[in-house]
């Protein structure tokens, strides 16, 4: 990680439970809006998947984008989410939130 993580991510390092999560998305969604999504790589195995993706993500006061590569991964039961876990590019997301 480049920086410190309160700056690159304003966002909580953990949450757990569901409601804790949609916080945390709507709070990144207060500063960045995502104009699209690729999906380089997936891998599926049991109840587990990962998934290698690029997004084009803008900065909401700014108008900065930039491409940000993020990794995922999921743990599923019964078909629902159960666990996700994210690694972004935090270079880049430095450079966007704070235009360097």
């Amino acid at each position: 990680m480049i920086g410190a993580p309160e700056s690159i991510y304003p966002l909580p390092p953990r949450c757990f439970g569901r409601d804790a999560h949609l916080e945390m998305i709507a709070a990144f969604q207060t500063n960045i809006v995502c104009g699209g999504n690729e999906i380089m790589d997936r891998l599926i195995d049991g109840d587990r998947a990962a998934v290698m993706r690029k997004a084009t993500f803008i900065h909401i006061g700014s108008g900065r984008s930039a491409v940000i590569h993020c990794a995922e991964w999921l743990r599923f039961r019964k078909g629902r989410i159960v666990e996700v876990a994210y690694l972004n590019d935090t270079g880049a997301m430095r450079k966007l939130l704070d235009g360097e």
